[in-house]
């Protein structure tokens, strides 16, 4: 998985994108050196909490929604 992170870093640059924050749940495949790659390019790792499986399946209505070109398109879930 740590190849993963470095994969995903090195996307986000080509595509000269920034993230602040990774949310992830809390399965073990997810290790400490994931974590640290992510931490050393900026981004915080946030884990779902503890026995929510539904914690995040639905986003805040302030939240933004991305497609699946989401490196060049995105779009606000709230109506302007």
């Amino acid at each position: 998985m740590t190849q993963r992170a470095r994969n995903l870093v090195y996307d986000l640059h080509e595509a000269n994108r920034q993230v602040p924050h990774f949310v992830r749940d809390r399965d073990t495949k997810f290790t400490a050196s994931f974590d640290e790659v992510l931490r050393t390019e900026g981004v915080a790792t946030v884990r779902t909490p503890v026995r929510a499986p539904r914690a995040n399946a639905y986003p805040n209505p302030g939240s933004r929604a991305c497609g699946p070109n989401a490196s060049t398109t995105c779009s606000s879930s709230r109506k302007a």
